[in-house]
């Protein structure tokens, strides 16, 4: 932390802040002395869970309140005498309490709630029910516009992954993986890049490196209690967040009434032979799942007798999740014209074992009646030991342009069938590929709470470290690589015309790509990477009650947060020195197959691995039956090794002021938020192509910039149960770290640079947000939102023309006629949105229809601007992972001890990847997905269930420009779980 740049702008701040702070301790400990206070703890009797967000009310008084986390209320400055309060939940029914409160003392009122639908005999109480009650409340009582659900709220979610939960929201939409796990969040049509994702309120750390995006399936959502998705900001928080902010919220011991609770869940992921799947997913079907959470309670030292004021929540968790997809990859002609060929074909298995391990320990230690005191963290570990790919691909070599560099290769052509005519640039290639993906996640938090009547402080401390190595095998896999090898003068067709699920590919001509003897440039790669991310933050808050007038509360605080990444790049490529006389001599792997290929010689790259440590010379020359690395093989370690190693540093000092005002049915959030944002870069890069990255020695890049976020919300409650919402706030996109340092990429097969543009600056949005929100017993809500943002100034991947020629070219005369690819900062885009949902437990039918539950939601987004060029091809509205429709819809019902659930999410076509050209813009097509489940529970201790993962085994499929160009589908199967969880 630069000391200066911290005094320079903060220390005014802090200042004022520390002479405010005593005289607002000292204002909120003056005793009335005609008045009392009203304390206690709401409680659901039923399940023994502190009710956060209960309200109680005096009417007399004209008085209300709402129960904070750990269920506690307190009325200050109450006349002496006796008060009728009543307390109100959803879910359970209200209660009416007499409490008598004397002057200059504080009278205790604990209170326990329950409603008649806990006691029905004909169904098992689940914590399903009162965590979509607490999540509906805690939606209710915000100040903002915001959607709250409890991590149990739609059953078990697969592999525990908490964005399988997120996808079933308004608004939210997932950027689904190979694996067909959720990994990235969209919210509201903007990328997962540009959305966040929080811990208890501190930023997580990407798993990506330079990417900011957070990926949902590399943290288990089995250490959370609920999330909540923000959508409309307030000033506390901070501004990151284009589309909209995931916080994830831990458990607390506290808030149960057992003194211990255990939670277990066995069971096993397993992959049926009645559904298809690649033959290397078939041997390994089932794979196990376990999750443990333990909570307990203590009575320690600064507690009432009998209080127990220690809390102990504990998790552990384990899964190995194996999956085995068949990818088939197309390209087309640069047109669109039709019929369009297909220049390249691609066919790939994958088989991965990632392996997750998590532990987590949260504690809460009320030290005295004005100071609480906690402690969080996790242990992640996100391991994939040995990825298998196993690819084969026809393809025909084009130059810069996308023209071929033979035109005779081109057969003849129709819609939805090429033939393509042996040549010299007529290409067949098979790669054998062994990666592993070690990821290591740790994340501390230490803070504490002071009370001091009207007056609370708190401030924590965190840091959350996220590191990963990239290799090519371990644990028990010899070190491998990507090893492929190329054969040319091959003859093939597509034809996609057929009645099968994929393209049929057929040799038709040239040598036989059977024959492992005909292959030649043949390679290994090995690569040892790292990708570091570190993030250290310290959060200061204080809260002001007033004593009287239309101000709630005022709030002001400061927050610090340091974010550091780095990539570390070491890898290698070496060439083996093929001849007629010296073909590759190790036989292939006869268990290694592609299918709609079969019999092709795919090789183990393991053992590849030890045939080049046993065959290398020196030198750059090729020697017959040796491996060698060639000149290009030295350039390419040296772009790979420098160019690939960078870090970046951004330091982030923010401060705010906001208050909440209440007005009759009128309530209020404004105020404002400073950040000042600096950045320092450090990277390689060698402009003018001669691989020599010492002669230009390391760029360092050094920015900052100081933003304003103001922000206000709006809530009006029509009648108890009827709210209408209005929001307005400016949030800020800031750029990807890989576009904050040197960098470049040179394609001398397809003439293209691309080079980062170091000079980016942030994306804004204005934001309004407009909400009417229903919410009915039991257990029910439905709302209709609308909302608008206005973006300047997004950042946009594009093609910047061709590198002129001579030596003021900008790479010493370099890559002359080449196609220059960067970023810039665009103009300004408009996205509009309507969101509607619902939700219900239909307890008031009669007989067995009173376990009936449904729900559904709907969004549609639409957008349009510019890209600050008129003359542009493609208007914004073809931004990149903009959703423009999802839609999910689900019915539950239980009866006595049986449980079942049908899910059903349907996600809109969108843009995946950006070209300036339109017929180079790729599509992701639509998808609708099918879960199911079904339970039995024995007892709350034994509990048996079953789920089924996109039952209908629905691909994920992309288009090239329109539907009819196929460019790439992928099915990643169906899963069954199945096993045994229970509570004691």
């Amino acid at each position: 932390m630069n000391p200066r740049l911290l005094r320079s702008t903060l220390g005014p701040f802090l200042r004022a802040l520390a002479a405010l702070l005593p005289a607002l301790a000292a204002a909120g400990a003056l005793p009335a002395q005609d008045t009392g206070r009203l304390a206690g703890i709401v409680r659901n009797s039923d399940t023994g869970r502190v009710l956060e967000g209960a309200s109680a009310t005096i009417a007399a008084a004209g008085l209300q309140t709402l129960t904070d986390e750990l269920g506690g209320f307190v009325f200050r400055d109450l006349p002496a005498g006796e008060h009728l309060v009543m307390f109100s939940y959803t879910g359970v029914d209200p209660v009416y309490k007499t409490a008598l409160v004397t002057a200059g003392a504080e009278a205790r009122l604990d209170v326990e709630m329950s409603s008649q639908i806990y006691k029905l005999p004909a169904f098992t109480v689940t914590g399903e029910r009162e965590g979509n009650a607490a999540a509906i409340v805690r939606q209710k009582t915000a100040g903002n516009i915001k959607a709250v659900v409890s991590l149990d709220a739609f059953g078990q979610l697969p592999n525990d992954n908490a964005g399988e939960l997120l996808i079933r929201l308004a608004g939210m939409a997932g950027e689904v993986n190979e694996d067909g796990d959720v990994s990235g969040m969209i919210i509201r049509g903007i990328a997962p890049a540009l959305n966040t994702a929080s811990v208890n309120g501190n930023l997580q750390s990407s798993s990506g490196g330079m990417s900011r995006e957070f990926r949902t399936g590399s943290l288990t959502g089995a250490i959370f209690d609920e999330l909540e998705v923000i959508k409309s900001s307030t000033p506390d928080m901070g501004a990151d967040g284009l589309g909209g902010v995931v916080n994830f919220k831990t458990r607390s011991a506290l808030t149960v009434k057992e003194k211990r609770r255990v939670e277990y869940r066995a069971g096993a992921r397993w992959a049926p032979p009645f559904y298809s799947g690649i033959p290397l997913r078939r041997r390994h079907s089932v794979h196990p799942l376990f999750n443990l959470q333990y909570q307990e309670s203590f009575d320690a030292p600064g507690g009432s007798p009998g209080e127990r004021n220690l809390g102990v929540a504990a998790s552990a968790f384990y899964s190995e999740n194996v999956n085995g997809t068949r990818w088939v990859t197309q390209d087309y002609a640069y047109t669109a014209a039709d019929p369009a060929y297909i220049w390249s074909h691609l066919n790939r298995n994958t088989l991965g074992d990632r392996r997750q391990t998590t532990f987590s320990l949260n504690t809460d230690y009320i030290l005295s009646p004005r100071t609480k005191i906690f402690v969080r963290g996790f242990y992640n570990d996100a391991f994939e030991f040995a990825q298998k790919n196993y690819i084969m691909r026809a393809y025909v070599r084009l130059d810069g342009q996308g023209n071929p560099y033979t035109p005779a290769a081109i057969g003849g052509h129709s819609a939805g069938r090429t033939e393509i005519l042996p040549t010299g640039d007529s290409r067949f290639n098979l790669q054998s590929i062994t990666y592993s993906f070690l990821n290591r996640e740790r994340q501390a938090q230490v803070g504490a709470e002071h009370t001091f009547d009207r007056l609370k402080i708190d401030y924590d401390f965190s840091h959350n470290r996220n590191h990963a190595n990239l290799g090519n095998g371990t644990r028990g896999h010899d070190n491998a690589g990507t090893f492929q090898m190329e054969v040319d003068q091959v003859g093939w067709v597509v034809d996609q015309t057929g009645p099968g699920k994929y393209p049929l590919f057929t040799q038709t001509a040239g040598v036989n790509i059977h024959d492992p003897g005909v292959y030649k440039w043949i390679n290994l790669v090995m690569r040892d990477n790292k990708r570091n991310t570190d993030v250290h933050g310290a959060t200061f808050n204080a809260k002001y009650a007033p004593p009287a007038g239309i101000l709630s509360f005022i709030k002001t605080g400061y927050r610090y947060r340091r974010q550091k990444v780095e990539e570390i790049n070491n890898a290698s490529r070496w060439h083996y020195g093929w001849d007629a006389a010296h073909p590759f001599p190790l036989a292939p792997d006869s268990g290694a197959v592609v299918d709609g290929a079969e019999n092709l010689p795919f090789y183990d790259p393991a053992a590849v691995r030890r045939h080049l440590v046993e065959n290398t010379v020196a030198g750059t020359t090729a020697v017959p039956g040796k491996w060698y690395q060639s000149q290009s093989d030295l350039d390419y370690e040296a772009d790979q090794n420098y160019g690939g190693t960078r870090d970046v540093a951004e330091t982030v000092h923010a401060g705010y002021l906001m208050a909440q005002a209440r007005l009759g049915r009128i309530g209020l959030i404004a105020g404002a938020r400073y950040e000042r944002t600096g950045v320092a870069g450090r990277g390689w890069i060698d402009l003018d192509g001669d691989h020599n990255y010492a002669e230009h020695g390391r760029n360092y890049i050094k920015s900052s910039h100081d933003d304003w976020f103001p922000g206000a919300h709006l809530t009006c409650t029509i009648t108890p149960n009827l709210l209408a919402r209005a929001g307005w706030s400016r949030t800020i996109g800031r750029p990807a770290f890989t576009h904050l340092v040197p960098g470049k990429t040179v394609n001398e097969t397809a003439g293209t640079v691309r080079l980062n543009n170091d000079d980016l600056k942030p994306q804004y949005s204005r934001n309004w947000d407009l909400s009417l929100e229903y919410y009915f017993e039991p257990v029910g809500s439905l709302s209709i939102g609308a909302f608008y943002k206005k973006i300047s100034g997004f950042i946009v991947a594009s093609d910047m023309g061709a590198i002129a020629s001579g030596p003021d070219n900008g790479f010493s005369g370099a890559y002359d006629g080449y196609t220059l690819y960067s970023q810039f900062n665009g103009g300004d885009a408009t996205v509009r949105g309507l969101e509607l949902a619902w939700q219900q437990q239909f307890t008031f039918l009669p007989g067995f229809l009173k376990g009936l539950g449904a729900f559904a939601n709907y969004t549609l987004l639409t957008t349009d601007g510019n890209y600050g060029d008129s003359d542009t091809a493609n208007p914004v509205t073809k931004l990149v992972k903009f959703v423009p429709r999802t839609a999910n819809a689900g019915l539950s019902y239980r009866y006595r001890k049986i449980s079942a659930r049908v899910m059903a999410n349907y996600t809109g076509a969108y843009l995946s990847d950006y070209a300036d050209e339109e017929y180079r813009l790729r599509y992701r097509d639509e998808r609708l997905t099918v879960n199911i489940s079904l339970s039995h529970a024995v007892r709350p201790a034994v509990r048996f269930y079953i789920d089924i993962i996109n039952a209908f085994n629905e691909p994920q499929r992309w288009y090239r420009y329109r539907a009819d160009r196929p460019a790439q589908i992928l099915y990643s199967g169906t899963a069954i779980y199945a096993g045994i969880s229970g509570r004691f």
